[in-house]
């Protein structure tokens, strides 16, 4: 399978603790551990209901409440639209840990687990943690408010240039990941078709270049460029969820 997206290829940072707290051990697999996983990834999967939701119309904030709260509201969509990031995380980190886990165990009962399945899972994990400790670790709604009015706006360039590429990072996260479950999911005779995923390749935007276009425009482009990482995971959310969807009746169906 071809890779339509650059990968993460950076050395694995200190771990988090969530990571910590669910590395899996070698155990003898049992039909609990099993059940236990499958528990997780519904969990996690759950979830999006209350994490992966549209925040307001655009244009209602930027035309109306914008003036009507004389630039108040700004800074409190900011703070949810790290929010929104931040809870994304926090949901697909255990979701890819839990699956891998899943994976793992279901090898093993079936005595198909051996040394090139273990590489290839412990090299999703790695990527996967590598990942959410790095470009996709979350960012803190409340710091980044104080922060951005207690630097007078120039720690909001910061959350900005995170905000730019997160969805972008996170689409080739998922598409290498179920790359790499495809693969093992295949050996292990779960699915014939591997899952697929392909990024959304209008998400990715070079900062600099819109930051320049921005100030040449003398705001004009801003807004461009703000309504599409307001909008960028509403069209997003649904590629992500109907990924989770085959997932889930992979894991309930053994």
């Amino acid at each position: 399978m071809a890779n339509a997206a650059p990968s993460f290829t950076r050395s694995l940072p200190r771990l988090p603790r969530w990571a910590a707290a669910i590395a899996p051990d070698r155990s003898p697999a049992t039909t609990a551990d099993l059940a236990h996983a499958v528990a997780r990834i519904d969990h996690s999967i759950d979830d999006r209901r209350v994490t992966d939701t549209p925040l307001i119309n655009y244009w209602r904030y930027l035309l109306l409440l914008t003036w009507a709260t004389a630039g108040v509201y700004p800074l409190l969509l900011l703070g949810r639209r790290v929010r929104r990031v931040d809870r994304f995380s926090r949901r697909k980190a255990p979701y890819y840990e839990a699956l891998i886990d899943w994976t793992d165990l279901y090898a093993q009962q079936c005595g198909r687990s051996d040394a090139n399945l273990h590489d290839l899972l412990g090299e999703a994990r790695a990527r996967v943690r590598a990942a959410y400790a790095g470009p996709l670790r979350p960012i803190g709604a409340r710091r980044a408010v104080l922060l951005t009015v207690g630097t007078f706006g120039l720690f909001g360039f910061f959350v900005l240039h995170r905000l730019n590429r997160y969805w972008w990072d996170a689409q080739v996260v998922e598409q290498e990941f179920d790359e790499r479950l495809s693969v093992a999911w295949c050996r292990l005779g779960l699915i014939e078709y591997p899952l697929t995923f392909h990024p959304d390749s209008r998400g990715r935007r070079s900062f600099r270049r819109h930051l320049t276009a921005a100030a040449l425009t003398l705001g004009g482009w801003a807004v461009v460029w703000d309504y599409r990482i307001h909008r960028d995971p509403d069209g997003l959310y649904t590629r992500f969820h109907s990924v989770e969807d085959a997932v889930r009746q992979v894991v309930r169906s053994p």
